[in-house]
Parts: C-alpha cells; sequence; structure tokens
C-alpha cells in the first residue's frame, strides 16, 4: 500500500513510517526539516520529503505526485506549553495545526485519496465531569494548541459533510518515551532522564491525573486501522490505556524502577507549581470504540511501559543498568 506520513521525524512518526515499512508497505515519510545529528530518524539515509505542510501548493504537488491510498497526519507542534508562550508561538501552533490541517486535507480531497488518518488530541477535551472521557464528550479545549487541534477536527467532518472526504479521527492521550528523538522536556521524559542522571525526579505538580499511553501502543493504533480501512470513515477513536495515574504515582514508579535497576536510591521533588496555564486536572481514556472498531488494545501497561522507556532512555543515555 502506498501511505504518505507527515511528522515523519517525530517519535511516534517515525516508529510508525518504521513499521509500515518493515510490513512491506510503500511508505513516503514527510517532515519540515532534516534531523539534526545524533537524533533518531528512521528515514535519515532513506526517502525522504521535505515540506511545511502550512504551503498549500507544496502540500498539493507532493500529494499529487505521490498518489498515496492512505495518509497518516501527524505532522504538529506537540508541545501544549509553548502554544501559551507568547502570541506569536499560539499563531505558529495554530497555522501548523490547522492551517496544515487544511492543506492536507485539500489535496486529499482534489487527488482522491481513499483514506486520511488525522492525529488529534485527548487534550482536546479539557475539563470534564465524567471519567472515562468518551469520543462523544463536549470539548472544553484550554490551550492554543488545543483550539488548533479542534478547529482542524471540524474542518476535517465538515469536508466530510460537504465533500465526502473520507477520513478517520484519532485521539491519542498523553504518550512517552521519545527516547529514539531524545525529546526530554515532557513530564514522563523529564522523571525518567532526571532519575537515571542525578537520581533525583524534579517535576512541578503531582496532583493531575493522566491516561499515560506508551509509545509502542501508540503507534500499533495507527496500524490497526489499515484492517480497518472499510469502517472506519467519519469516525472519531480515543487511544489510551483507560486508567488515570497521578502524576506523582508516575514518578514514584519510574523512582522505584530506577533504584532497582540501577542500585542508586531516587528521590522524588515537586516545586508545587502547574505545568502551565490552566492545567487539565483529569485525563482517563474511553477506549472501548477502539478496542470493538479497531480490535486495538494496549500492548503494556504502565509499569511494563515504564519499565521498556527506561531502558530505552538508559541506552541513550549511556548508563548501565542490572539485568533481570
Amino acid at each position: 500500500m502506498r501511505i504518505l506520513v507527515t511528522g515523519a521525524t517525530g517519535f511516534i512518526g517515525s516508529e510508525l513510517c518504521k513499521q509500515l515499512t518493515e510490513r512491506g508497505h510503500d511508505v513516503y515519510p514527510l517532515s519540515r526539516y532534516i534531523a539534526s545529528e545524533g537524533r533518531y530518524d528512521f528515514y535519515q539515509l532513506k526517502r525522504r520529503i521535505i515540506c511545511d505542510i502550512r504551503s498549500g501548493d507544496r502540500v498539493n504537488q507532493i500529494v499529487r505526485e505521490v498518489r498515496p491510498e492512505v495518509v497518516f497526519h501527524l505532522a504538529a507542534m506537540s508541545a501544549v506549553s509553548y502554544s501559551f508562550l507568547s502570541l506569536e508561538t499560539s499563531r505558529e501552533v495554530s497555522e501548523v495545526i490547522y492551517m496544515g490541517t487544511m492543506n492536507i486535507a485539500e489535496a486529499c480531497q482534489t487527488y482522491h485519496v481513499p483514506m486520511l488518518i488525522n492525529a488529534s488530541t485527548s487534550e482536546f477535551y479539557g475539563h470534564q465531569d465524567v471519567f472515562p472521557i468518551p469520543e462523544e464528550a463536549v470539548p472544553q479545549p484550554l490551550s492554543p494548541y488545543a483550539v488548533a487541534k479542534l478547529a482542524a477536527e471540524e474542518y476535517l467532518r465538515y469536508l466530510g459533510r460537504t465533500n465526502s472526504l473520507r477520513h478517520c479521527i484519532i485521539r491519542p492521550y498523553n504518550t512517552y518515551n521519545r527516547s529514539r528523538v531524545r525529546k526530554e522536556y515532557f513530564v514522563v521524559e523529564r522523571a525518567i532522564c532526571g532519575a537515571l542522571r542525578d537520581g533525583e525526579v524534579h517535576l512541578y505538580t503531582p496532583y493531575p491525573v493522566r491516561d499515560l499511553l506508551d509509545r509502542d501502543s501508540h503507534v500499533d493504533a495507527y496500524i490497526k486501522c489499515l484492517d480497518a480501512l472499510n469502517r472506519i470513515n467519519g469516525e472519531v477513536v480515543n487511544i489510551g490505556l483507560a486508567e488515570g495515574h497521578t502524576i506523582q504515582q508516575m514518578a514514584d514508579k519510574v523512582a522505584a524502577i530506577v533504584t532497582r535497576r540501577t542500585g542508586r536510591p531516587v528521590s522524588v521533588n515537586f516545586d508545587m507549581v502547574p505545568d502551565r496555564p490552566h492545567d487539565i486536572h483529569t485525563l482517563i481514556c474511553s477506549n472501548q470504540k477502539a478496542r470493538e472498531l479497531l480490535n486495538w488494545h494496549p500492548l503494556y501497561n504502565l509499569d511494563e511501559g515504564l519499565e521498556i522507556a527506561v531502558s530505552d532512555w538508559a541506552d541513550v543515555l549511556g548508563i548501565k543498568l542490572e539485568r533481570e
């Protein structure tokens, strides 16, 4: 199958490209830049298409030339806190997410791409009162990033209603294990890297409850979409463990794993300030639809996923762990 993947140098996009290629698909990875030296990029020495998805002309050219059977649209600026920094960063995030999705969707419509699979976010939901959160929950976005994702979803639904654009929206919950792209500033990554390097987990607030999903389970959901193309058109699907853990609980688990694997004690400390303005208190996924529609289920629970992430980050950081 001929597949175009946007956001191909991201930690999900790069792993998705790798797995799709290993399964025999003809993969066209689209990215805005060439990955820096030392950063994992499956396509560093392979086929690569450079494109800023804010350029509608360039996106049209690529879709016209590739003629993909499926587009996985993962490209975004994924650090939610970055969208808060200033009007300039808010505008940049919004342009990449909303205008980029418009450009991809319009090109898919123009060149009759059979299926567009769009990566949205659990940030879409904002503050909710009922948990786990079903796909039908009324959105209450609390960041420029989430507003842009909501707008992008609405544009896809508009094209689906008026022009019969075939699409599916995936809403993944907080995903971790960015070891291969060496991004340390997300909350689980900060906990793991601090524990491994310094014997100290130092985070901001222990109270938010998150549904924490490992990288491989996240990627597997996209792979499962390929087996369900005839039944996912127009659908919105949550991807998560359907379990909530506080940041404190996650940090304690990381500390225990690193202590056991290194023989060194690890302390856990919090500054007691929010990670970002208007932080969402609780996000817990209802994954029933993913199980039924995609025949998907998480590959690992949180303890198993954190064990793998600690091992992967130790390899990246050059830290020796005890064998078990």
